[in-house]
Parts: C-alpha cells; sequence; structure tokens
C-alpha cells in the first residue's frame, strides 16, 4: 500500500512499483498502471495485463506489456499501439518523437552436429544471436533498424544521435587480428549510419556524444589518447592524454598533475 500524504491522506493499494515526477504518480498494480495528477489528484488507469518493462518521462507513459509496445499521455482514452513483439527497456528520445526498443530473438532449430570453419575466417566459435535494436518513429509509425547482427549499441543518451559499435568477440580477439575495432554514427532522423572511426590494432573504448549532440569522444588503446569527431564537418582530431570528462557543453581532460579545458575541434 502506497500513503499519499497531503491536506488528506489517501491510500494506493495493490501498489507493485511506482516513480514521481513533475508531480505526477505513475502505479503499476496487477491490474494494470495507474497515471495519477497529484495537484488535482485526477486519475488515469490503463488496463494491461503481464506489464514487463515501462518508462514515464513526465508527459509521456511507454511501456510493454505481453510483449508489445504501448503508448499513453492524457487526452487519450487508452493505451495506443504502437509495436509486437517487443522486448527490453523502451528508452523514449529526449523530444519525445521516437522510441529505442529490441525485438526478441527468434528461437529456431540448429540441427548441425558438425561444422566446418576456414582459418581465415574472422570467429570459430558461432556468435550466439542478439536482440535487435530498433526505433519507432511516434508520429507516423515508421520503424529503423539500428543494429545489425555485426554492431551493438554503446552509447545513447536520448538526443538525435546513437553510437554503434561493431561485436567483437573477447575471447578470440586478443589473438586474432582480422576484425578492426570499430565505431559508427547512426543518426535517428534519417536511418543513416556511417563509420567514423576504425582501429585495426587495437580497441576503440569509452565513446561518448557531447551533451549540445555536436561531437563524439573516445579513447583508442593504440595510442593511449582520446580522440574527437566534429559531426557537422566530419572532422577527426587527437587530443592530450589523460582521462576525459564532458562537464555540460564544455570538454575537460585530467593529466597526472592538470586539468585541461580542451576545444574539441582541435583548433586550439
Amino acid at each position: 500500500t502506497l500513503a499519499l500524504l497531503g491536506t488528506d491522506t489517501n491510500y494506493v493499494r495493490d501498489v507493485k512499483y511506482y516513480t514521481v515526477r513533475d508531480n505526477i504518480l505513475i502505479t503499476q498494480s496487477t491490474s494494470g498502471l495507474q497515471w495519477t495528477e497529484l495537484s488535482t489528484q485526477k486519475q488515469f488507469h490503463i488496463p494491461a495485463n503481464n506489464v514487463q518493462q515501462w518508462v514515464f518521462t513526465g508527459k509521456q507513459l511507454v511501456f510493454i506489456a505481453n510483449d508489445t509496445l504501448k503508448y499513453f499521455h492524457p487526452g487519450m482514452n487508452s493505451a495506443a499501439y504502437l509495436y509486437a513483439p517487443a522486448t527490453g527497456t523502451p528508452d523514449v528520445s529526449y523530444d519525445g518523437r521516437s522510441i529505442t526498443f529490441r525485438l526478441p530473438v527468434q528461437q529456431t532449430m540448429n540441427n548441425e552436429r558438425v561444422q566446418v570453419r576456414h582459418y581465415k575466417q574472422s570467429y570459430l566459435q558461432t556468435m550466439p544471436q542478439r536482440q535487435q535494436v530498433v526505433i519507432l518513429n511516434i508520429a507516423d509509425n515508421l520503424l529503423r533498424t539500428v543494429t545489425d547482427s555485426s554492431t551493438e549499441v554503446c552509447y545513447q543518451n536520448g538526443g538525435r544521435y546513437i553510437l554503434l559499435q561493431n561485436i567483437l568477440n573477447s575471447q578470440e580477439y586478443y589473438w586474432n587480428k582480422t576484425v578492426a575495432s570499430t565505431l559508427y554514427l547512426f543518426d535517428t532522423y534519417t536511418g543513416q549510419r556511417k563509420i567514423i572511426a576504425q582501429n585495426n590494432t587495437g580497441l576503440l573504448l569509452h565513446a561518448a556524444i557531447s551533451p549540445d549532440a555536436q561531437f563524439i569522444t573516445w579513447y583508442s588503446t593504440t595510442t593511449d589518447c582520446h580522440y574527437s569527431y566534429t559531426i557537422s564537418s566530419g572532422r577527426t582530431c587527437k587530443l592530450v592524454k589523460g582521462d576525459l570528462e564532458w562537464r555540460d557543453n564544455n570538454l575537460y581532460i585530467h593529466t597526472a598533475n592538470d586539468l585541461w579545458r580542451v576545444d574539441p575541434t582541435g583548433r586550439k
């Protein structure tokens, strides 16, 4: 039971999970989800069985129930169907235009008992199937594929861009160097994906997008340095060695004895 303390004390029973944001209470019970405006006590009940995941942004409620992605905000008579099957935790963009989620892996019967491999193949072991990441535009219900069987999301913050990297089998990577470590930039507005960095002799780690979505930064194990990529121009520049940190829209690098504020364009 959840107690709401105010001028009068109200009790909400059968609450499994809840969250409060922007003076709105979202509760989950066995019968579904409930949206409560705390200032007016106005309530919206959203019937749903087997709610698996849900995300509340303050204005929108997105949830997966019975492997079906649904969407709700005040003014709607009921939750809207978006897509099925769906799994994972949905991620709603900052502007509320799109939702990123995963598709469940389709189970298939494998009757093969013997597999023949060539020594020049990248991996001797079969890579397990991974859940595919997709993004759905709410307005026109347009679904775009974000990852395929060879890529995975390495950074996402709800903005326009998502960073992807190729999947490296860690058990074989350190002796089999035929696969380059690669970073991709995915544009959620256009669906375009392009390579922004490759390393044939080491790994690309700690990739991140600047808060203003103008720059990409990452660390190379080959040079022991960070790099920055300007999205508008496609220009890459090498930064000084140290630990990198974004604070608001400013880039800082901590060295052994100093703290540097760095220009990610490399001009100064």
